[in-house]
């Protein structure tokens, strides 16, 4: 399967797992070497990237046998300033028009800027979580390139968690732009989740996400000339942390995603939309940034309270590879902070610690029908299914250990469903 996905005339030999052993290469290296150059010298291209893929695409445009004509960028734009949600204006880089795929109510490439194109390269660094948009981006635009008749290159890169795979299932009815598909950890590179989109109708087809406008309940993803440039040597379990360099030179995927860590911490603390205990950019306890990587809890100020609150949430979940750190808030004087330091990214379950927390803290203050949720849809809509917001909620009901097992039961599911399309071991 692997050959009839990769690049044409790539063999055996060039393989990722089959190089000689020259250590970890990155896809965009690999994209200006045989056999993976012939595809783009002499081709008029669309690029679409962000700030993360800017070396790749300056390399592209200085390239004098490859003609960008067009550059197309995600949520957040080619700089990566604009904000989550905030709309993406059409601009020039370099001179070459900056076409938005986020502005506007568009959230794809319209055809018609692609098909006078050869192919279209894309390279994103994502961050690994459903409810980050970059992969539903990817899909629309795999969709695109479909319409148009066009291949699309996949310049891979790593997972920033690694393999790990965490969080339920979305339901059908709950598919929208923040949730594509899956779990809400998938533990796959791009280049792997693009071979799912691809070949798999049962999670990613059907009428439970049609086209813009389109009467046809159906994307065209699978009639896409899709080819991958993989990594060399990349090892899923090391993710991002297989590189001393690349964690050197983090970039910012997005403004307020300024680390690995906090992408990690994302992953849990994004879905706290509609509950009262909140995700919190600004770090109060230190004055200085420290996004999703804290968490604050209305109406807590005594020190005590909340080391009482942190011992009762370890009760009914041990959080692996995570600390629970009690700060103060600077601004108000209040013990009303957890701050997360991840220690190992492998064993950290950001979806578990987060909702070990919320359950904990219905059951302390809001035990019965009341409870701390003022925006139930939005955090079923993030969480991808209802059930969990409803044990959260009665849990007088629902051991914490039950949801567990049941998210982990997704868990199991998913992983069998993607083994096919991993291109790593």
């Amino acid at each position: 399967m692997l050959s009839t996905f990769l690049f044409s005339g790539e063999d055996e030999s060039s393989h990722p797992t089959m190089l000689p052993d020259r250590g970890f290469q990155w896809a965009s290296e690999r994209l200006f070497q045989l056999p993976y150059y012939k595809e783009i010298q002499g081709k008029n291209i669309g690029f679409f990237g962000n700030k993360t893929s800017l070396a790749t695409l300056d390399r592209l445009i200085e390239d004098d046998q490859v003609n960008v004509q067009r550059i197309f960028v995600p949520e957040h734009g080619l700089l990566g300033m604009q904000v989550a949600g905030e709309e993406v204006s059409d601009d020039l880089y370099k001179d070459i028009p900056v076409i938005s795929a986020y502005g506007y109510g568009a959230r794809k490439i319209d055809p018609k800027w692609l098909v006078d194109l050869d192919i279209l390269v894309f390279e994103i660094q994502d961050i690994g979580n459903r409810h980050y948009t970059y992969i539903s981006s990817m899909y629309l635009q795999m969709d695109s390139c479909a319409d148009a008749g066009i291949p699309m290159v996949i310049i891979d890169r790593p997972n920033v968690a690694g393999d790990l795979v965490e969080g339920p299932i979305l339901e059908p009815m709950m598919q929208s732009y923040i949730g594509l598909f899956g779990p809400v950890s998938h533990g796959m590179t791009m280049g792997e989740l693009a071979l799912f989109f691809l070949k798999e109708p049962y999670w990613m087809n059907g009428e439970r996400y049609k086209r813009l406008g389109d009467d046809e309940p159906f994307h065209n993803v699978s009639e896409l000339d899709l080819r991958i440039v993989p990594m060399a040597f990349y090892d899923r379990n090391k993710g991002f942390y297989q590189n001393e360099e690349a964690l050197q030179h983090w970039i910012p995927t997005s403004p307020n995603i300024p680390s690995p860590e906090a992408a990690v911490c994302y992953k849990g603390n994004g879905l706290l939309d509609g509950h009262e205990i909140r995700e919190i950019v600004r770090n109060y306890s230190q004055n200085q940034v420290q996004q999703f990587e804290s968490i604050q809890l209305p109406g807590v100020k005594d020190q005590q309270e909340l080391l009482d609150f942190i011992d009762s949430c370890k009760t009914i979940y041990p959080f692996p590879g995570v600390e629970l750190e009690p700060k103060q808030n600077i601004t108000t004087g209040d013990w009303d902070i957890i701050s997360f330091r991840v220690k190992f990214i492998g064993e950290y379950h950001s979806v578990l610690s987060i909702l070990a927390i919320i359950y904990t803290w219905e059951s302390l203050k809001h035990p019965g029908n009341d409870n701390g949720f003022n925006n139930l849809e939005q955090f079923d809509k993030s969480m991808g299914n209802n059930w969990i917001s409803r044990a959260l909620i009665y849990t007088e009901k629902y051991n914490f250990s039950d949801i567990a097992q049941l998210i982990g039961m997704d868990e199991t599911l998913f992983r069998e469903a993607r083994q096919p399309y991993l291109l790593y071991p």
